[in-house]
């Protein structure tokens, strides 16, 4: 079994014991994603940590104005869902997500997000590039009317350059035959710790 596949199927069953028969053991199924399956264990931690200071906020709303049992469940929830997330997902390329979802999704959305995702990053490189640019060619001089004339310039070569970019991406499936399905060179499978969680699960679910 394809390994892109199988987390995916993972998450969305896990996903669904912590929302209709949620258990603390769900917590050990979480934490074992995280330390035994995650791609980098140190920035999934850190994540998880930046995280839940958002959740915090949430859940000190709750202890403060609502029911503190409830406030405890909804951090546990919230824990174990995105932990989980992380330990499988984060760290993974753009292919490897594009190929969990691509058995759920229609083909254009799938591809439509693989792309979105792709060329978030580029556009991030190049906008700061612009503004180096910009930067080193006027020297901080020019007023307010000078800095909305060259950001105005700056959004306009942007969308340029993403336009011509898109006709180059789309001459290139065209000729290349895609058909809505994204393979790779070298295929992930399901590996035995990643049967582990399975076991975890059912553990979890018994208990």
């Amino acid at each position: 079994m394809k390994k892109p596949f199988f987390y995916f199927v993972i998450l969305v069953v896990f996903d669904c014991l912590v929302f209709f028969d949620f258990s603390p053991f769900l917590l050990l199924v979480a934490l074992y994603g995280v330390l035994v399956l995650s791609k980098n264990l140190k920035k999934t931690l850190l994540w998880l940590l930046f995280l839940n200071l958002f959740i915090a906020l949430w859940v000190g709303v709750l202890w403060v104005f609502g029911d503190r049992g409830e406030a405890i469940v909804v951090l546990m929830r919230a824990n174990c869902i995105i932990a989980l997330s992380l330990g499988l997902f984060f760290g993974r390329d753009f292919l490897f997500i594009a190929q969990s979802l691509q058995s759920f999704l229609p083909k254009k959305m799938n591809f439509l997000i693989l792309m979105s995702s792709k060329m978030m990053s580029e556009l991030r490189v190049e906008i700061e590039k612009a503004k180096y640019t910009l930067k080193v060619r006027t020297c901080g001089r020019g007023g307010f009317a000078f800095l909305c004339h060259s950001y105005g310039y700056l959004i306009g070569k942007i969308i340029c350059l993403g336009l011509q970019k898109a006709q180059k991406i789309g001459a290139m499936l065209e000729v290349r035959g895609y058909n809505g399905h994204f393979y790779a060179l070298r295929e992930e499978r399901v590996e035995v710790k990643d049967w582990g969680l399975v076991l975890a699960m059912i553990v979890s679910v018994v208990c």
